[in-house]
């Protein structure tokens, strides 16, 4: 008590002084132990998981009416934030090849396509230099510009009526022309019947024992290009001069319809024609491309027959050279000419049909370019049928009767490459977009104004055919 005493007798004094004394030490009653070991600072107790919970079960969000219970405090709520670890549900595989068959009537049976003429080339073919106008064959020139215009009202042949052929038939006849001599003049072409038979000549022995390979390869490389499922498609490599007279069989068509008889028919059954004819430029167009291009695609499944790499550099290039070859002599004899060649069974080359009882694409053809280019046809044939939807037995077989002459392919093959080479930069311009064949089916189902608005929009240009397209992909259900 006297210690406290003093203590504050001098706290007292030093707050009189301004300085303030220390509490005096009360001494310890517990035995003196040994210090204890400085430890390390630790971190502050965590009040939330240091880790994510990991992927599972997902609960769903609690009720609101429960909320916490009286008087506790409610934990405290981490933002809200998707988990990077739970992967994204897969999309659907989308179709490559539409998922059921046309809905068209069975009586209404499309005939092959004309086969591949190989006797049209005997004819003397001018330098490569020379104009469009001196070099092919004036029945052709006369053919596209003699359509009816005001010096010329008269009418002579269904696709003088034709949106597409009239408007642009002259310019993407010449575009093709073009296209095809510049391709030959690459491949170093002369044009005579010597080098065609000796190019066949030369395949032939190169693919000698490879047929049923070159065959397999030809159904995927249809596949790739189409997205037609291969169990769709047969094919088969032939000799020269040994197409099975059964196949042969099929190039008959019916009775084929005549100018006089078509002036009578009702405007809707025309307009479905022409719609069938836009359809058939497109088929022999797409074909004829794939005889330039398929090849390339080809490429690595050749190499892997087991043959050396000169075996397929050799071949490449017979096959570059083949094409213009064939093509070239369209525009360079006329109809009748023509016609005449593709009656001789030594100048069928190859051809295309889809098979009434199986539904398959069928192809034959004397080597292996020819079989792809009449698979690729064979395959876009089966799309066309899509095209005589809601058509009944009747009005179908006045469609084909008018629309598959055969007369009339050679006028299609010089139109339709420049019009499927437009087709496909037009449609490589969609995002994300889908297979050749969803696109054509989606196309040939439309009716025949907005078929032809959609082409004639690609064909000049316009910013419309990317939003017609855009709207034909997104609303397209087949």
């Amino acid at each position: 008590m006297a210690d406290f005493n003093n203590w504050k007798r001098e706290l007292l004094k030093g707050l009189d002084e301004g300085v303030v004394a220390p509490a005096p030490v009360k001494p310890s009653t517990k035995p003196e132990t040994e210090p204890r070991p400085e430890t390390p600072e630790r971190d502050p107790k965590p009040i939330w998981p240091s880790r994510e919970p990991a992927p599972g079960v997902q609960p769903g969000p609690k009720q609101k009416e429960r909320g916490a219970a009286p008087g506790v405090a409610p934990a405290p709520v981490k933002p809200a934030v998707e988990p990077e670890t739970i992967p994204e549900p897969p999309e659907k595989e989308r179709p490559l090849w539409p998922t059921r068959e046309p809905n068209k009537h069975p009586g209404v049976r499309p005939g092959p396509k004309q086969s591949s003429c190989l006797s049209c080339i005997g004819v003397d073919i001018k330098g490569m230099e020379e104009a469009y106008e001196d070099e092919v064959h004036p029945d052709v020139q006369r053919f596209w510009s003699d359509f009816p215009n005001a010096k010329n009202p008269g009418q002579k042949h269904i696709f003088h009526q034709h949106p597409i052929m009239r408007l642009y038939g002259d310019k993407l006849s010449r575009a093709s022309y073009e296209d095809v001599s510049e391709r030959g003049e690459q491949a170093g072409v002369q044009y005579s019947p010597a080098q065609l038979m000796g190019l066949i000549m030369e395949i032939s022995r190169l693919e000698r024992g490879h047929e049923k390979e070159l065959v397999d390869i030809a159904k995927k490389v249809t596949h790739e290009i189409l997205g037609i499922p291969m169990n769709m498609l047969d094919g088969e490599i032939v000799p020269i001069g040994g197409m099975p007279a059964e196949t042969l069989e099929k190039i008959r068509h019916e009775k084929e319809g005549d100018r006089e008889a078509y002036e009578d028919l009702p405007e809707s059954t025309k307009k479905k024609i022409q719609k069938r004819v836009t359809i058939n430029a497109m088929t022999h167009g797409g074909s004829m491309h794939s005889m330039y291009t398929a090849h390339h695609l080809a490429r690595d499944y050749l190499l892997k027959l087991g043959e050396q790499k000169d075996w397929v550099k050799k071949l490449l290039e017979l096959y570059n050279m083949l094409a213009p070859v064939v093509h070239k002599p369209y525009w360079l004899t006329g109809v009748e000419e023509v016609m005449l060649a593709a009656q001789s069974p030594q100048a069928n080359a190859g051809l295309a049909w889809v098979d009434q009882e199986s539904g398959k694409a069928k192809a034959v053809g004397i080597a292996f370019p020819i079989l792809i280019h009449e698979m690729i046809k064979a395959g876009m044939e089966k799309l066309s049928h899509f095209g005589l939807e809601n058509v009944d037995e009747e009005e179908g077989k006045q469609v084909l009767r008018y629309a598959d002459r055969a007369v009339d392919e050679m006028w299609l093959l010089q139109v339709g490459k420049d019009l499927w080479k437009r087709f496909l930069a037009a449609i490589n311009k969609i995002e994300d977009r889908p297979s050749n064949a969803m696109i054509l089916a989606a196309l040939y189902r439309k009716d025949p104004d907005e078929v032809h608005d959609i082409i004639m929009a690609i064909l000049d240009d316009s910013e419309r055919a990317e939003e017609l397209l855009e709207k034909l992909v997104r609303t397209g259900d087949v």
